[in-house]
């Protein structure tokens, strides 16, 4: 029972990074990479984007 509520908030916490993440792209369209993608490279370089989607 304990590991089913984790887990639930884990997938809860996921779906909201991921909304964080790539939720900037629902604002209307801008061109070059979008702007969630260019902070996460800027401030974690290519790998910690390599990290952040996995």
């Amino acid at each position: 029972m304990a590991v089913e509520k984790i887990l639930n908030y884990v997938g809860i916490v996921g779906v909201i990074a991921f909304l964080f993440i790539y939720g900037f792209e629902l604002a209307p369209h801008h061109d070059g990479p979008p702007v969630s993608i260019k902070w996460i490279k800027e401030n974690l370089g290519t790998e910690g984007f390599w990290y952040v989607n996995l």
